[in-house]
């Protein structure tokens, strides 16, 4: 796997004798995160039967030039693609360029195909042929999310489109909702197209491409609906992508006449206050990362590792690691983003995909925190999300390297071996304060009578949670008779940590599971720990657990500048308008005491980020 960037678009070259390229398009928002390390193994399959990839990030997502504040996004997306078939095509000395493009991807690179008259083949992998049809899924799934998590964060304010971790302005939208392969002019290519077996056909669309003179071949499979799965858990569709290979056929050889590498392509990044690089570490250089490094580095400034969230690549939620990385960096301040074992670029060696909460995953922070103190000179600090966090956390307990922590919607301090992350997914009960909000809502007592609220089961988590509190409560007299207890060790820990100096940024959103996973160790809302000298314990009310809207991003941006001036000293800035809005978002949500029925909700049961 060879990194560049083409045209400011991060890109993955997997080389190969042949002289046949396939340039293979993801989707968009988090949808793109699931799918990510399937596309590697896409990628490394159409390698091994001879077939140049080149996997392909656009303007403006994952780790390539651009930000969600930018308009006409959709035109920028395009041009990205015919930029990297043009560098693939002469940089690699092709004679034959194909396009895959992946769920909404499928579009976008059947509409760069109509603008390209070379590019002969096109492969439609569990397509969504319009863009319209995207939106509404991803409205719907944000609907979802905002009831589980009782956010309050407006889909479509007229200006911006903001829904599972796709932010659109109103013109990029708009482009995108009109996106149709069904419109296009796509006459004499070859198109395969790889649909779930059970899935609704798109006959007409078939019929419509035959008629323009294309050779449609339609594939169903199975188990393509595995690669959308929450990241820990998705799985690459092995079967459909050695139909693709066998549908592509001869892979062109092994003898490759390599041409000269077309502009602009380079194997960094610049921007006026920083540059990024791709970086390889661990061990054999097995793991993948970004360097986001200030061309004025800010003294003795700390330095800051993000490592994977879950099984998710580095980007992160809705794209925040990027933008946190590149916003420290603009102050003066390194970051190092990072995939940990099976995630992102990681080798394939490495696994189909991540094992959050696992001793691997505690080491891969380790590996970070490696390649940062053979770099800089400044303390180390970790930002780490949900697993990312309990990694984090677990890092620091031993490695003594690590000078500050800052762990958001840390939903698990203590993981026991046996647990499985699925199971933990679908059982997880929302917070006490939920429920209790709850019983004003008139909508609930109706899903009650209809009996479609598991009140035992909540029941029994509320039992539980009181439980617990009551053993945090007498801890000392239980570890006086049966040795030190869960609660104990926690508590222990933290105190270890603070008689170490070692500055904790805690951060849960209003809702978070965290909340009572944080009441269960240190009391109510966690007040023993808020009284800590070394920790800055802040809440977001209103934020889901990913903080998938940019106001709650902004938000913890700049819970951050307070904690890194109190900590450390470093004087840095939040952008004061992305904070007042942020602060206005604050005032303006109404306490969450509405649930709005949605397809496919439910109200006993969260599901959790890894």
């Amino acid at each position: 796997m060879k990194p560049i960037y083409i045209a400011g678009s991060y890109g993955v070259l997997h080389e190969a004798g042949g002289r046949h390229g396939v340039v293979i398009c993801g989707s968009l928002g988090d949808e793109n995160l699931n799918i990510y390390r399937s596309q590697v193994f896409l990628a490394e399959r159409l390698a091994q039967a001879g077939f140049p990839a080149l996997r392909i990030s656009y303007h403006g997502t994952g780790d390539s030039a651009g930000g969600d504040d930018e308009a006409d996004r959709f035109r920028a997306w395009i041009d990205g693609i015919i930029a990297a078939v043009a560098w693939f095509r002469s940089a690699c000395g092709l004679d034959t360029v194909s396009l895959c493009g992946v769920r909404i991807g499928a579009a976008l690179a059947a509409r760069a195909a109509s603008e390209l008259d070379n590019v002969e083949s096109l492969v439609l992998l569990a397509p969504v042929t319009s863009g319209r049809r995207f939106l509404r899924e991803q409205i719907l799934t944000a609907r979802t999310v905002a009831e589980i998590w009782q956010s309050d964060s407006p889909i479509d304010d007229g200006r911006w489109f903001e829904a599972y971790g796709l932010r659109l302005d109103r013109s990029t939208r708009d482009a995108l909702d009109g996106l149709d392969i069904a419109k296009l002019r796509l006459a004499g290519r070859r198109i395969l197209m790889l649909e779930q077996r059970d899935a609704a056909g798109s006959d007409r669309l078939c019929d419509k491409l035959r008629a323009q003179g294309s050779e449609v071949t339609r594939v169903p499979c199975d188990r393509l609906d595995t690669m959308l799965r929450d990241s820990h858990e998705a799985e690459a569709p092995h079967e459909a992508f050695a139909a693709i290979v066998t549908w592509l056929g001869d892979g062109g050889g092994r003898a490759r006449v390599t041409g000269e590498w077309c502009g602009p392509v380079t194997d960094r990044l610049d921007f006026p206050a920083l540059e990024e690089m791709p970086v390889r570490l661990g061990p054999a250089e097995s793991l993948a990362g970004v360097l986001a490094l200030p061309k004025l580095l800010h003294g003795d400034a700390p330095v800051v590792l993000i490592p994977s969230t879950g099984a998710n690549p580095r980007t992160g939620n809705s794209r925040g690691s990027v933008t946190l990385a590149r916003w420290l960096a603009e102050q003066g301040i390194a970051s190092l983003r990072m995939d940990g074992h099976g995630n992102g670029d990681a080798a394939i060696a490495t696994g189909e995909h991540g094992q959050p909460y696992s001793k691997q995953g505690n080491r891969d922070v380790s590996f970070g925190v490696d390649f940062l103190a053979a770099r800089f000179r400044g303390p180390i600090v970790v930002l780490g999300m949900c697993s990312g966090a309990y990694h984090a956390f677990q890092a620091a307990l031993t490695d003594t390297r690590i000078a500050g922590l800052m762990l958001v919607n840390l939903q698990k301090l203590v993981w026991q071996g046996t647990e499985s992350l699925s199971v933990v997914q679908r059982t997880t009960f929302r917070t006490t304060g939920f429920y209790l909000r709850s019983i004003k809502n008139p909508d609930v007592w109706k899903r009650l009578l209809q009996g479609r609220v598991n009140i035992g089961g909540i029941s029994r988590a509320l039992a539980g949670r009181a439980l617990r509190h009551l053993a945090a409560a007498a801890d000392p007299a239980i570890k006086a008779v049966s040795g030190e207890t869960n609660i104990g060790m926690v508590r222990r820990q933290f105190a270890e940590l603070s008689q170490r100096s070692v500055g904790i940024l805690y951060v849960l959103s209003g809702n978070d599971p965290g909340l009572d996973e944080i009441s269960e160790y240190f009391g109510a809302r966690g007040w023993r720990l808020r009284r800590a000298s070394n920790v800055n314990f802040h809440t977001i009310r209103g934020a889901d657990h990913t903080l998938s809207a940019h106001w709650a991003r902004a938000r913890l941006q700049h819970m951050m500048a307070g904690y890194l001036r109190q900590r450390f000293g470093v004087v840095i800035h939040a952008d004061p308008a992305e904070v007042h809005k942020a602060d206005r978002g604050l005032r303006q949500l109404v306490p969450a005491t509405r649930v709005k029925q949605q397809a496919g909700s439910v109200i006993d049961s969260a599901p959790t980020a890894a």
